[in-house]
């Protein structure tokens, strides 16, 4: 089946009443394996004239209405845009056929709850979760945070990565693969909380972008650091002396203080596994460090 990737007016061929039908079978086909097939088929609807749809399932109820009427068949045309293609079961009747790979990525990407709705309600179980921890770290649940939001777990791991990117989730691996969630960050994710969650394209530069990049690469750090083979107690000690020189270089020109850029530059240099990391750090920051040193002379 075809796999030419499709962009999000690819269903913009059908007119409204088919786009929806077709919208809510991907949607059922996508996020409720357990209770539909891959396979649907248009028959005539001698009743009400047009076409009926039917989409295959395993005997279960579900959320998709069969028999939903359409004025033409658009089977033809499902296929000619790479939306439909030959059926998955060949035991089907010789009328079914399947969404193709590329439909069924489409819908995952462009289809079903918006984005910035999934990002709500990643936001808002995750804080919720947060607060029952009790200070603690919140596993990250990629299938468990999808059913509570109503989507799926590909998608949930896709817009949880793009609120870590953009700096509004603070988080650190745990082992095995899996990462937890320490909490909102600081200022921004605070932020993005106290104002109900909103789009994050809405957000003010001022909001996102002012620490981002900063607490990003500290937090990269971390992680790398994380790899090595020092001991906890000395990862730990690292992070901390990070998180201070992290806010020493975020303080208005003339308010920093280079000392503690200097423990860190002292740890590092007892260390050789963060030597290379610290030095990345110092050569990026290199004109407000020296900042700070002018400062302190």
């Amino acid at each position: 089946m075809s796999t030419t990737p499709l962009d999000e007016h690819a269903l913009d061929f059908l007119d409204p009443e088919a786009r929806r039908v077709i919208k809510e079978a991907l949607k059922a086909v996508v996020e409720y394996p357990d209770i539909y097939d891959n396979g649907f088929h248009l028959r005539p609807d001698r009743e009400g004239g047009g076409f009926a749809f039917f989409l295959a399932n395993h005997g279960s109820s579900g959320p998709f209405t069969n028999y939903q009427g359409l004025p033409v068949n658009v089977m033809g045309a499902l296929e000619f845009n790479g939306i439909a293609g030959p059926k998955v079961n060949p035991q089907w009747q010789k009328p079914f056929r399947s969404f193709t790979d590329a439909a069924l990525e489409w819908h995952r990407t462009y289809g079903g709850i918006a984005p910035d709705e999934i990002r709500k309600g990643i936001g808002r179980t995750l804080k919720r979760q947060l607060g029952a921890a009790q200070g603690r770290f919140v596993e990250f649940d990629a299938e468990a945070l999808a059913t509570t939001v109503g989507t799926t777990p590909e998608r949930i791991n896709e817009q949880f990565q793009i609120l870590c990117g953009v700096g509004l989730l603070e988080t650190r691996r745990i082992g095995d693969g899996k990462i937890g969630v320490l909490g909102l960050s600081s200022p921004a994710g605070l932020l993005w909380a106290e104002q109900g969650y909103p789009p994050i394209s809405s957000l003010s530069n001022q909001t996102i972008n002012v620490t981002v990049d900063l607490h990003l690469e500290i937090r990269n750090i971390i992680e790398q650091a994380r790899t090595t083979d020092l001991p906890e107690e000395k990862i730990r000690q690292f992070e901390a002396l990070l998180h201070r020189a992290e806010e020493e270089l975020e303080k208005p020109a003339g308010q920093g203080k280079f000392q503690r850029i200097k423990d860190l530059m002292g740890f590092a240099a007892d260390t050789k596994e963060v030597v290379p990391l610290v030095g990345r750090l110092v050569a990026e920051h290199g004109d407000k460090i020296q900042q700070l040193v002018d400062a302190a002379t």
